[in-house]
């Protein structure tokens, strides 16, 4: 079978439980915070102020496992 590893950011304080943002899903572990920081910022803020913002607010990275669809572990 046929699988690789990327990350992705959730939601540490999600309800009612954690939960991963799909879309959020990248190869490397700074392309998923500049995706999450790229919603969090303010005008004049970069990217990655953008990312403490939503750290703050419990968002955080994980290391996922990227399969075809309908595949099994």
């Amino acid at each position: 079978m046929m699988e690789d590893y990327g990350w992705a950011a959730y939601w540490s304080n999600g309800k009612p439980r954690p939960f991963i943002l799909v879309h959020t899903a990248s190869s490397t572990r700074k392309e998923v915070c500049i995706k999450v920081g790229a919603m969090w910022k303010s005008p004049g803020d970069t990217d990655m102020q953008g990312w403490k913002k939503a750290y703050r607010a419990g968002c955080r990275t994980t290391r996922i496992v990227v399969r075809p669809f309908g595949g099994t572990p």
